[in-house]
C-alpha cells in the first residue's frame, strides 16, 4: 500500500489538515541470479536507465534517487547496483487510490522488463531483482521484442532499443 503524509493546506488557524499519499518507494537490484555484474554489465545498465528514466518518470511520477555523494556511494559504483525508485514532484496525491495506481503501473512495467517483486510481508516497500528472464518471458510481457530486436540469447541486459517495446499503457 502507498505511504502516507500529512500536509497542512492554507495558512489559516481553521485549515483542515488534509492525508496525502505518495507512491511506495521501490527499489531494485540489477544483479544477475546471485553473481556480481562486470564493470562493463553496469555499464550497460547505466545506459539502459538513463534511457528508460525518463519516459517511466513521466508514466509513473517515479525517479532515481541519488544519494548525496552518488561518487562513492551510487548505483554505478557497485557490482551489485541498487536503484531507488521514489515518488517525483508530481506527488503526493490527495487520494490513496492514486498514489496504488502509479505504484502499480511502475510495478507492471518493471516485470514486463524482466524483474521479480521479492517483497516480503512486512516491508514499507516494494524490492524488485532482476529474473534474467529468457525470451520466452519476454515474448509474453513485451510483445514483438525478441523477434524486432533478433534477441538470440536468453540472458541479455536491456538497451534502449526496448523503449520502443515497451507497452507504457
Amino acid at each position: 500500500s502507498a505511504t502516507s503524509t500529512s500536509t497542512t493546506q492554507g495558512t489559516t488557524p481553521s485549515s483542515k489538515r488534509q492525508k496525502m499519499f505518495a507512491p511506495t518507494t521501490i527499489y531494485v537490484q540489477l544483479t544477475e541470479r546471485d553473481r556480481l555484474l562486470s564493470p562493463q554489465q553496469v555499464e550497460m545498465w547505466r545506459f539502459f536507465w538513463e534511457s528508460f528514466l525518463p519516459p517511466f518518470n513521466g508514466y509513473t511520477t517515479y525517479r532515481l534517487i541519488i544519494p548525496p555523494n552518488p561518487g562513492l556511494w551510487g548505483p554505478w559504483s557497485s557490482s551489485d547496483p541498487l536503484l531507488e525508485l521514489g515518488p517525483s514532484l508530481m506527488g503526493p496525491f490527495a487520494f490513496e487510490w492514486e498514489a496504488q495506481q502509479k505504484t502499480l503501473a511502475a510495478v507492471r512495467i518493471l516485470k514486463s522488463l524482466g524483474f521479480v517483486d521479492v517483497t516480503r510481508p512486512g516491508m514499507s516497500y516494494i524490492l524488485m531483482k532482476w529474473g534474467y528472464p529468457d525470451r520466452e518471458v519476454l515474448r509474453r510481457t513485451i510483445p514483438g521484442l525478441v523477434e524486432g530486436l533478433g534477441i538470440i540469447c536468453d540472458n541479455c541486459i536491456p538497451d534502449h532499443r526496448w523503449l520502443r517495446y515497451i507497452q507504457w499503457q
